[in-house]
């Protein structure tokens, strides 16, 4: 998930990651408050089983 997010703030001398930090916990809170989950990345490998599977070791290459 990749949110974009723009605001505005009064004092950019002292810096936006505190009203950045600030910011991202409420967007969090929301959507706990709202019961989205943000699932881990998962990879899964599916294996056709119908026929033997080949397999093969190879040498390390020198390094």
């Amino acid at each position: 998930m990749d949110l974009d997010l723009r605001f505005w703030i009064d004092d950019p001398k002292n810096g936006i990651g505190n009203v950045k930090s600030e910011i991202l916990v409420k967007v969090w809170d929301k959507f706990h408050e709202h019961g989205i989950q943000i699932p881990f990345p998962q990879r899964d490998v599916h294996l056709d089983t119908s026929e033997p599977l080949a397999v093969s070791l190879a040498e390390k290459p020198p390094e």
